[in-house]
């Protein structure tokens, strides 16, 4: 990056196929770059997206170092156990848990009948019931505290906005947390604890990419991973279970004891696995059989009995549904060494495997160089924030004020091929010229007070000095927002008319 936040960075090629992208995969690859709750409900690999995305970003590689740093010197190879206790330690001290209404006042609500258009009435009221009905139990227990209370938030058809990010997004939210002693490094909620515990696993080689179990409901995630004999069990940043933690925590329980034992930390409903999942409740299964009959050993052998949902699994087989990454070498992705050879990985794998979680897991990192950068567009405009700000615009010049009204020049993630959605840079108060260039072709894709031609003719150009928007016949260079040429030899071009 320049000094004023642009970027210099080619996008470089397609990481996919090209504009023949299907409507259905459209969908996924827009949901990929910012999943809230529910689209994690109905596409639950979006959560193994996030794992792979991290990768490609150098802050993962950063903290999988401070994190390795902190073992005593000539200290023998780490085995899993202590890597992954590592791991939850870190995490436990420098993140910091956001409550539900903390993520209303952050990002504001979703309309749940908005929801239920989008992904189907039966994914939307499935979780809500699921939530309202762990809200209600915590209430009897008198464990609800005045943060998690959202019942009047759903009684009035709306729901906060839990969306789960990437690490660049985690890191950046310090920034709204003002001047402090104890500052974290990041904002998190229970999946992203799951997601960004797996993806330091695999930095730091504790256990293979494809031994990652991703376990939970729409309420609470956790992950379990096992790997060489060993195994263990993340509850979140607040808790790990070695297995033979977990043995001799549960060594005088009886099978329902041990079933209590778990179900207080955890109600389950879906396997999440690299090659697939298992949804139990719609008894559908990505995950092949015989794969799935080794996850149901595995959580036999760690829990140390039958779970009534690993029993609901092998008493009431799932429908098996085509699995096109079936016979793929895992350990294809443990050879990345650094953020640069993991996007090289994940843009080959994108191209062989279109519509994937590889494909997937570039969208989820805001990687410029995808196929259709313009699903970014998409993504973008189911902001709260910028549907907002576009609500008061009503000509170019108001859309312009926006952005003159935000205080920093560079970006919040931290690679020069990425961006951050426009809800983001508002939220964040920062963008460089290509965030800015994104957020503006948003705001007037969104502003129906704006003229035909100028909402409906829109494209973004980048160049290796920054980034224009053009609107209709205008061009608007993004470091100073004036009005000029339209550059002859953009290195991208963004066309996102209609």
């Amino acid at each position: 990056m320049t000094d004023s936040g642009t970027r210099v960075e080619r996008a470089g090629q397609p990481a996919a196929r090209p504009a023949d992208l299907s409507g259905v995969l459209l969908d996924r690859m827009s949901r990929a770059c910012r999943p809230n709750l529910f689209d994690v409900v109905a596409d639950p690999q979006l959560l193994i997206a996030l794992i792979l995305a991290n990768l490609t970003s150098p802050v993962l590689w950063e903290l999988g170092e401070r994190i390795a740093a902190r073992r005593e010197p000539g200290a023998p190879g780490p085995s899993l156990d202590d890597v992954m206790l590592g791991i939850q330690s870190y995490t436990d001290q420098h993140l910091f848990h956001i409550s539900p209404l903390g993520v209303a006042e952050t990002w504001g609500l979703l309309d749940l009948d908005e929801e239920r258009e989008r992904l189907g009435k039966a994914v939307v009221d499935y979780a809500v019931g699921e939530i309202v009905e762990n809200l209600h139990a915590r209430a009897d227990l008198g464990t609800l505290t005045t943060r998690q209370d959202i019942f009047a938030i759903i009684d009035s058809g709306r729901f906060p906005e839990y969306h789960y990010s990437n690490i660049d997004i985690i890191r950046a939210y310090p920034r709204l947390l003002g001047r402090r002693k104890h500052r974290p490094i990041g904002v998190t909620t229970c999946a992203d604890e799951a997601v960004l515990m797996a993806s330091l696993c695999a930095v730091l080689h504790g256990a293979r990419v494809a031994d990652t179990l991703i376990l939970g409901a729409p309420v609470h995630y956790t992950v379990l991973i096992s790997h060489a004999g060993e195994a263990c069990w993340l509850n979140g940043k607040h808790e790990a279970f070695t297995e033979n933690g977990w043995r001799r925590f549960v060594a005088n329980q009886d099978s329902a004891g041990i079933q209590r034992a778990v179900d207080t930390r955890m109600a389950c409903d879906r396997i999440i696995a690299p090659m697939g999942a298992c949804v139990i409740p719609d008894a559908w299964s990505a995950i092949p059989r015989p794969e799935l009959d080794t996850v149901c050993t595995r959580l036999d052998d760690f829990f140390t009995t039958t779970l009534d949902w690993v029993a609901a699994i092998r008493g009431h087989p799932p429908r098996f549904i085509e699995n096109p990454l079936t016979g793929f070498d895992w350990d294809r992705l443990d050879t990345p060494s650094d953020a640069l050879s993991a996007r090289a990985l994940l843009r080959g794998l994108a191209r062989e495997y279109p519509g994937s979680i590889f494909e997937a897991a570039l969208y989820a990192a805001r990687d410029l160089g995808v196929a259709r950068p313009e699903v970014y567009l998409r993504a973008g405009a189911r902001g709260h924030l910028v549907r907002a700000r576009a609500a008061r615009v009503t000509t170019i010049e108001d859309a312009l004020d926006v952005l003159r009204r935000i205080d920093g020049n560079r970006s919040a993630v931290a690679c020069s091929h990425c961006i951050a959605l426009p809800d983001e840079v508002l939220k964040f108060d920062t963008g460089d010229s290509v965030d800015r260039a994104f957020l503006l072709c948003t705001i007037a894709a969104l502003a129906t007070a704006l003229p035909g031609d100028l909402r409906n003719q829109r494209e973004i150009l980048i160049t290796p000095d920054g980034a224009f928007v053009r609107l209709g016949p205008t061009c608007i260079r993004m470091n100073d927002l004036a009005t000029g040429r339209i550059p002859a030899n953009p290195i991208q071009h963004i066309a996102a008319s209609g």
